[in-house]
């Protein structure tokens, strides 16, 4: 991703729209952007990454935090990035939340978070949040916590990874390279290798629960078996030879339980047998003592019947003597008999006849009074109907009044809601003139509240600038302190070597001055009198040179000399170190004076103490100053309110009058109306009796229907008369009737009695028998009683006869003795059953645990086999099985396979950055019980050493930093399959670096711009790199926001 334009509107320190137009670097190079501390140069990455994917280049700020402070209320919040990839063109639009006008009416409304994407591949627009993420991710390729590892390196984060511990490290790693699966993979393996022990341990308590369920004999015989067994109930754990052992033992026991059991089976089979015969002899032995049984019962059964013989002879006469009186009498007994019910009814209908003429009488009397006592009252009919008509005449009278009355109850109401409605409408338009005097005061008192908003963030503004610097002084305060103490310490280092290389010089010079002087002396070995002299010519020798036993040779003279240059150089370089460590001082005093007059403060009394007070007064006073202007936005809001409440009071209040109007209208109308139906109600209200027009009518049909009445009932009474009349004349000659028939009926009875006593006189019979008794069923059922008799007594005999042919020859046998004989047996019997039994239940129980814990078994070896594998494969992916006084999981290993990867990258840069003098290298813990693998170390080449690289320098360890950041970029590049970044940025950092590590650090970062096919933007505002670096991008911060200018070599 290469940008070409970015734009931002009310984003940061800047209050309006600003422009960054990166295309005037032709899209290649290094930039710079430069500024002072909180101009807003970091915000131009943060308007990058905000853009792209919502958040900023650094981890503590979030795009809501980005609303400019400068902007004007209305001023939407927005970033515009045009960009170009893989050479496609985009275009993405981002929004915050915004504070935008209402297209209706007056006020404000808050317009959500937005985002809008355009590009040569896109044939709609994406608006929406989602479509839009997604895509950005899709063109990129990266995700936003990836693109901001590899292409936004933001101030401070990227120093975390080389200052962090292993265990720190690893978090990094982690939420890089998404290890989290190799950790949960650890996780997994221990749970799942707990999970494996449990089932293992499972089975094992489940073979335990079996080993205690076996069931012994208590008997001596197995005294020995069970003390085997019974040893693995109590043991902890089992092994599987332990179970083996189990099962071995417990077929031994299964063996010796069948064979006691064949014991008991053999002694159960001969009581059976004895039993079985004794059965046999009980059974015959019942048969026998039946037979006599039957032949005393049948013996007694032939006395009894022979007893009752006598008396049912004499039914079988009474039988035939029924029959005869049955066949001679009942015939005139019948006819007798149906002529007195004949003469019975005509009796009783003769004194109904009677009665009913009688009540007939009475009533005839009754109906004559009722028609007397009406016919009295039929002068009353006429009256009343007169008297109904002269109320039905009433009617519109009535009906009028009674509406005029309705009406006048609504006339009144109408009035009295009239005059509420009026006293609520005066009640609610004072109400509202309150309120829009209370809105216009508080717009009045509050009128300057957009000044005192400018004025408190125009102050915050100043006191963040003076913050920004109070921190730098700090920073570069302490940064004097640090080079003052170095340069002290690097003099008197200075002046040791410099004591040192003058005496060599002074040792050198002596024995030097010795060497030419026995140089001499050797010359002067060879003069000549007469003769000149090699050097001065002179033919006379007066007084040679000597020659001198303890001059130097010419090599000791040069390993000599070789010192002093040694030494030379060495306090050369060590004084160039105090040069520049003395020019670094002046350079961080100067900054410390700069800050400290920019801050108004006296540098001559600074301190740390002094610095340190002065930023916390400045966070007090910042924090004050942001919750008064908190307070002054939530007044303006208000005032906003409050004006938009003033027009709808106005509003309000017009209509209140036009109300009130229409109220004093309709109540007079009102009013009107009613006296006027009162005076009409008065004058009617003296012909009113009645309190409904529906009484009144009811009165005239109760009149009516009383006259109707009196009517009717005369009528009624008339009739009922004609009629009581008409059934007495018919009950009389209905009692004349009965009399005629009763008398006929008498004459018949008195004849049939006649004949009756005949015929009993001519059969002796004296009174005359029950016939409903006496009848042919009665006498048949006697005969069959008698004949049933006479086949019993026969039966019996020949039973007798035939009980006593059985038991001829036989005695009666003794079943008590036969029975006590088999209760002995059965008894014994029974004992061996449940010995049998429970030796059964008991070798069954003993073979089904034996097949379980057989079965168990194999699965308890499977468990076992599975809990071994898992525990070992735990114990290896959690580092647990230490080797070679190392301690690595499995994710860490694989951490270690990307940080090798991380450290080759890294080394390509930083050993070029520092002359080949450092390697960055993987370190050992120096606590063995933690895991390990990801320790760092730098190796000094120079002296083949390693050390830890908290060691380094600052501007060594931004080095180092900066080349593990760029080689992390480059994995994650290769890993995104091989993504190519058009650009990348770097926040800060630079402070720290020498004018060598500066200009390697340069060199770098040129290299990474790939013969200039990629855009390398940071953030310095060091002199070095402005003057190092031509494009640059100006951010100049003032009172009221601020602005960016494009400057290009």
């Amino acid at each position: 991703m290469k940008p070409i334009k970015l734009k931002m509107s009310a984003f940061g320190p800047y209050a309006d729209v600003e422009t960054v137009d990166f295309s005037a670097f032709d899209g290649k190079g290094l930039f710079l952007i430069t500024g002072t501390t909180g101009a807003g140069k970091t915000t131009i990455f943060d308007a990058i990454c905000f853009a792209l994917f919502g958040e900023t280049s650094g981890s503590s700020r979030n795009g809501e935090m980005l609303r400019s402070n400068f902007a004007k209320p209305l001023t939407r919040t927005y970033v515009e990035l045009d960009f170009e990839h893989r050479g496609k063109k985009y275009r993405i639009i981002r929004t915050t939340s915004n504070e935008v006008a209402k297209k209706r009416g007056t006020g404000s409304k808050i317009e959500g978070a937005s985002a809008e994407l355009t590009g040569d591949d896109i044939t709609t627009p994406l608006t929406k949040m989602g479509e839009v993420n997604n895509k950005i991710s899709e063109i990129i390729g990266l995700k936003c916590d990836e693109y901001r590892q590899i292409a936004m390196l933001a101030q401070g984060e990227f120093k975390k990874f080389i200052e962090s511990g292993s265990e720190k490290r690893s978090e990094i790693f982690r939420k890089i390279f998404h290890t989290d699966i190799y950790k949960e993979f650890q996780d997994r393996l221990k749970t799942e290798s707990a999970e494996k022990l449990e089932e293992k341990k499972k089975v094992c308590e489940l073979i335990k629960s079996k080993t205690v369920a076996v069931e012994i004999p208590d008997d001596d015989s197995f005294a020995e078996i069970s003390e085997k067994i019974n040893l693995y109930t109590d043991r902890t754990d089992l092994t599987v030879i332990d179970i083996e052992q189990f099962l071995l033992h417990l077929s031994v026991l299964s063996e010796m339980q069948k064979k006691d059991n064949a014991e008991i089976e053999k002694k159960r089979k001969e009581l059976e047998k004895a039993i079985l015969e004794e059965e046999k002899k009980k059974a015959l032995a019942v048969e026998i003592n039946n037979k006599f049984d039957t032949l005393d019962a049948e013996k007694l059964r032939l006395e009894q019947l022979l007893q009752s013989k006598p008396h049912y002879d004499e039914m079988l006469k009474k039988a035939e003597n029924d029959e005869k009186i049955l066949h001679s009498v009942k015939p005139k007994y019948d006819s007798f008999a149906e002529s007195r019910k004949r003469y019975d009814s005509a009796l009783k209908n003769c004194k109904n006849a009677e009665i009913n003429r009688k009540s007939a009488e009475e009533n005839l009397k009754l109906k004559q009074n009722v028609f007397a006592e009406k016919k009295s009252l039929e002068g009353k009919i006429a009256t009343l109907n007169e008297e109904s008509g002269k109320l039905r005449a009433k009617e519109d009278t009535y009906r009028k009044y009674f509406n005029l009355t309705a009406n006048l109850n609504v006339y009144e109401s109408v009035l009295q809601n009239s005059e509420k409605e009026i006293s609520g409408n005066r009640k609610s338009y004072s109400d509202t003139e309150n309120l829009k005097t209370k809105a216009e005061k508080f717009i009045s008192e509050n009128s300057d509240t957009e000044q005192k908003i400018f004025d408190a963030k125009s102050k915050i503004t100043a006191l963040k600038d003076k913050s920004g610097k109070a921190e730098r002084l700090s920073a570069e305060y302490e940064n004097l302190a640090k080079i003052n103490a170095k340069l002290t310490n690097v003099k008197a280092e200075c002046a040791d070597l410099a004591k040192s290389a003058t005496a060599l010089n002074n040792e050198y010079n002596t024995k030097h001055n010795i060497y030419i002087m026995n140089m001499a002396g050797v010359l002067a070995d060879t003069l000549e009198d007469e003769k000149p002299c090699p050097v001065c010519g002179s033919l006379y020798h007066p007084n040679p040179a000597k020659h001198s036993e303890n001059a130097p040779d010419k090599d000791t003279l040069d390993a000599l000399k070789a010192r002093c240059e040694v030494a030379e150089n060495a306090v050369h370089k060590k004084s160039n170190e105090v040069t520049r460590l003395e020019t670094e001082s002046e350079s961080a005093k100067t900054n410390v004076t700069e800050f400290a007059n920019a801050l108004e403060v006296d540098v001559e009394t600074l301190s740390a103490e002094m610095i340190s007070q002065l930023l916390s007064e400045q966070k007090k006073q910042l924090k004050a100053l942001e919750n008064e202007a908190s307070d002054l936005e939530k007044v303006r809001e208000q005032r906003e309110v409050c004006k938009t409440e003033i027009s709808r009071f106005d509003e309000k209040l017009k209509k209140l009058d036009l109300v009130h109007t229409e109220l004093i209208r309709k109540n007079a109308d009102a009013k009107s109306k009613y006296i006027s139906a009162k005076e009409e109600t008065e004058s009617l209200k003296a012909e009113i009796k009645y309190s409904s027009v529906e009484e009144l009518l009811n009165a005239a049909k109760a009149c009516a229907d009383k006259a109707e009445q009196i009517k009717s009932e005369i009528d009624l009474a008339q009739s009922e008369l004609s009629n009581a009349k008409s059934d007495f004349d018919g009950k009389v000659s209905a009692e004349n009737e009965t009399a005629k028939q009763l008398k006929s009926f008498e004459s018949e009875l008195e004849n049939k009695k006649s004949e009756l006593d005949i015929v009993l006189s001519e059969n002796n019979i004296l009174e005359c028998p029950n016939f409903n008794l006496l009848t042919e069923d009665s006498i048949k059922e006697l005969k069959r009683e008698a004949e049933t008799f006479t086949d019993s007594l026969k039966k019996s005999r020949a039973t007798v006869e035939a009980c006593e042919k059985s038991v001829d020859g036989k005695q009666r046998e003794d079943v008590l003795k036969i029975n006590e004989l088999i209760d002995s047996y059965t008894s014994e019997k029974e004992k061996w059953d449940n010995l049998y039994t429970a030796g059964d239940r008991s070798l069954h129980n003993n073979q089904n645990i034996y097949n379980s814990v057989e079965k168990l078994k194999n699965d308890f070896e499977e468990k076992l086999r599975i809990a071994d594998v898992y525990e070992n494969l735990k114990k290896t992916a959690n580092g647990e099985i230490v080797s070679d006084n190392s301690k690595i999981t499995f994710e860490r290993y694989i951490m270690g396979s990307y940080f090798e990867q991380v450290l080759y990258y890294a080394n390509l840069r930083f050993s070029k950055m520092t002359g080949g003098r450092y390697e960055i290298v993987r370190g050992e813990s120096r606590d063995k019980r933690i895991s390990a693998g990801l320790e760092i170390s730098v190796r000094d080449n120079f002296n083949n050493k390693e050390r830890d690289i908290s060691s380094l320098s600052g501007g060594e360890s931004f080095q180092a930093s900066l080349a593990l950041a760029l080689g992390l970029s480059d994995i994650i590049q290769q890993r995104n399959g091989g993504i190519r970044l058009d650009s990348i940025f770097i926040d800060e950092g630079f402070g720290s670096l020498d004018n060598d590590k500066l200009a390697s650090a340069i060199e770098t970062l040129n290299n990474l711009t790939g013969n200039g096919n990629r855009l390398v933007g940071i953030i310095s505002h060091i002199s070095e790199l402005k003057n190092s670096i031509g494009n640059k991008i100006e951010v100049v911060g003032t009172k009221s926001g601020s602005s960016i200018k494009i400057i290009t070599d």
